[in-house]
């Protein structure tokens, strides 16, 4: 499962199209709570695609509840943001507006379908 995590409606809804057109389960969450509910209840993604500046629970937040848990530590998160300096030390950024061509071949190293 791909989840991606973006407080913008039509940005979560324009990638969620985008990654089940080209054939990956995708989940979406409007903020870090919703995220980390869902990871809760469906598992550990394969990938997360993580905006930085949500409201509710922040994309560093949910970063930071992610690594204190074992079972979700290992989950290749691609930061997604208007602003990378919020971004985590050594953590794969990507710039909004985000490349498509460029996100795919990211997301595809670590994908595995579920």
């Amino acid at each position: 499962m791909l989840l991606i995590v973006d407080d913008e409606e039509d940005i979560r809804d324009s990638l969620a199209d985008f990654f089940r057109d080209a054939g990956f389960v995708v989940e979406v969450a409007a903020n870090g709570a919703d995220a980390w509910d869902l990871m809760q209840t469906r598992g550990p993604p394969s990938v997360l695609v993580l905006d930085l500046v949500m409201p509710v629970m922040d994309g560093g937040a949910l970063y930071g509840k992610m690594m204190s848990d074992p079972f979700f530590a290992t989950v290749p998160v691609i930061f997604a943001t208007s602003d990378p300096r919020g971004a985590p030390t050594g953590a794969s950024v990507m710039t909004k507006p985000i490349d498509l061509h460029r996100l795919m071949s990211a997301i595809r190293v670590h994908y595995q379908r579920s």
